[in-house]
């Protein structure tokens, strides 16, 4: 790689403050609600959001109480996801992952 970072993750850098806006409280409540006897029947506590975005599920989990957090290629979507973190009054870990070699699958 020529140290360029791929366009996908530049432009989910300048989505990020608006991305938020793409996904209603309501419906994230019901995908989390879809998910939870899932991770009841499991026994999990501990969740890990790969491709997390603006950390939407992340925070749903944590106000469920699960020890939730999330990682994204895009720094922007982590940091947005860290900004709304702190806004709501909650704490979850998230880090930005290093970009796929190329060619990888």
């Amino acid at each position: 790689m020529n140290g360029k970072r791929p366009a996908e993750e530049r432009l989910y850098d300048r989505l990020a403050r608006g991305y938020d806006l793409l996904a209603h409280p309501a419906r994230i409540a019901k995908e989390v609600d879809a998910l939870e006897p899932h991770l009841r029947a499991i026994g999990a506590r501990r969740i890990l959001d790969a491709g997390c975005g603006v950390g939407h599920h992340v925070r749903e989990l944590r106000r469920r109480g699960y020890l939730a957090g999330g990682i994204d290629r895009s720094g922007g979507m982590i940091r947005e996801a860290r900004r709304r973190t702190r806004e709501e009054g909650l704490r979850a870990p998230f880090a930005a992952t290093m970009p796929s070699a190329p060619n990888a699958p």
